[in-house]
């Protein structure tokens, strides 16, 4: 049994646990230092060369992964759907019987990993057995005692997971990890075609494998990855097929690799990032906003005019990729079409005003072989119910594209007012306590006087016009 002097020093410092602030109506509790939230879901666009057709009727998915010619989906009830090409016949798209409780999918090239509830991973597709015919590298056969995982990454032909502890433990073909170091403190992982990255949590990154190989007539060189130097701050992490991205804290983004195509030219001013994905020679960048910012590759890399709300997004070494988008009532972006005489724009009609406008919404023109021309929108009521054309520009020998960005992405939000409420303690009788309540954790006052209960149970109801607050009950001396 504790004594006195060891229940005064276990409860000198105490925010309670079972502390319960609760609206005088009695309809509405806060539970401290828990935060509940929706996944967001959506369905699936998807874009590029080859592009596998989305399945008819697919939707609250809340993650999507794009290998090289498949795509898997995760929806909200942990199922997963696969679609797309079987390359080498090898089961890409034959999701496991019994498959349930998935947390997150990862597509490689060859090879699909699930990541389950209990911290289990299942692989299908190649390299689940012992041949040594291609492309079986051993990217599917699960280690023995693996320990319980907290990410996954499906490379080309290999595998990489971050373990609870923070370890990083990868296998399969041997190209793809060389040079990694081990790592004990990591955040996430990426796997590119031939590429192992890992973020520490410190916001530095390491990496192994290869990014090129060529086979020049002195014979094959290959090209490591390496991590720009000085790189730090890092939230985040891509790796595609032969270069990588890192997204920053302030929300910028770093890429290095190849640049055969451009796709590790950042477009400048680039800002506002919530996520990236990297495939064949192209990147992409998710703004808050649900925007697609892509750079690199060709035209087979830009998403679809009217994909906007974009949640998440995945690309894949085969040249395509894909996004959850979601599917927001009453935001439509509009469309319109221009008029050219002798090579300038001389007007631009309204085909489709729109709905969900709360700003005047950028529009681009580009093609047709001119250049110059610009226009601005005129909204009305949430629509777009006219087009002024600025500068007609010249040159133009065909009808250029004119695109109007989609409405801006304006989250839901929720205010709740307290007005009373009312604290419950567990205290010793006989001591004095007194009850402090902060905003932050960081700075605190003492609410109402200090209080000498004569029960072990006691309560004290005050007005109070935050929603957030936290509380604690200190030991006076």
């Amino acid at each position: 049994m504790k004594s006195l002097t060891e229940y005064k020093r276990i409860h000198r410092w105490w925010v309670k646990p079972r502390t319960r602030i609760v609206v005088a109506s009695g309809v509405l509790t806060f539970a401290l230092g828990l935060t509940l939230y929706d996944a967001h879901c959506g369905s699936v666009v998807a874009w590029g060369f080859n592009t596998p057709g989305v399945p008819t009727g697919l939707g609250d998915v809340v993650q999507v992964s794009v290998g090289t010619s498949h795509i898997l989906a995760l929806r909200r009830d942990g199922s997963v759907t696969a679609w797309g090409k079987d390359d080498q016949r090898v089961g890409l798209t034959t999701v496991p019987e019994n498959l349930h409780g998935v947390q997150k999918v990862s597509a490689g090239r060859f090879h699909n990993l699930a990541l389950l509830s209990d911290g289990s991973i299942s692989a299908w597709g190649a390299g689940k057995d012992k041949s040594t015919a291609y492309p079986n590298a051993g990217q599917s056969r699960i280690p023995e005692n693996l320990p319980p995982v907290k990410e996954i990454a499906a490379g080309g032909f290999h595998s990489v997971v971050l373990l609870e502890d923070g370890r990083v433990q990868a296998w399969g073909d041997g190209f793809s990890l060389v040079n990694m170091p081990p790592v004990t403190d990591a955040v996430a992982v990426a796997a590119g075609d031939r590429t192992c990255l890992a973020l520490r949590r410190d916001g530095t990154v390491v990496a192994g494998g290869i990014e090129y190989y060529s086979r020049p007539p002195s014979g094959i060189q290959w090209l490591y990855t390496k991590v720009p130097a000085g790189l730090n701050g890092v939230k985040a992490i891509a790796s595609g097929y032969n270069h990588s991205l890192a997204l920053k804290i302030d929300s910028t983004v770093v890429a290095w690799g190849m640049n055969e195509y451009g796709q590790t030219n950042t477009p400048a001013g680039l800002s506002n990032v919530v996520a990236v994905a990297a495939g064949w020679g192209f990147s992409f960048a998710l703004k808050s906003d649900g925007r697609i910012v892509t750079w690199g590759g060709d035209t087979n890399a830009i998403p679809p005019a009217d994909t906007f709300g974009a949640l998440s997004i995945s690309a894949g070494s085969g040249g395509h990729a894909a996004a959850v988008v979601e599917k927001r009532l009453g935001l439509i972006p509009a469309k319109v079409s221009p008029t050219v005489v002798n090579g300038f724009v001389v007007a631009v009609s309204v085909v489709d005003p729109g709905a969900g406008y709360a700003n005047v919404p950028a529009i681009h023109i580009s093609g047709g072989g001119g250049s110059g021309a610009s226009a601005v929108a005129v909204i009305r009521s949430g629509a777009v119910i006219s087009v002024n054309v600025l500068n007609a520009g010249s040159g133009y020998t065909s009808i250029p594209t004119i695109t109007v960005d989609p409405p801006a992405h304006r989250p839901p939000s929720l205010s709740v007012t307290v007005s009373r409420v009312r604290v419950e303690m567990s205290v010793v009788p006989g001591f004095t306590y007194s009850l402090e309540s902060s905003p932050d954790l960081r700075n605190w006052s003492v609410v109402n006087a200090a209080l000498r209960p004569v029960t072990e149970v006691v309560s004290q109801e005050f007005e109070s016009t935050e929603a957030l607050r936290y509380f604690r009950l200190r030991e006076n001396p």
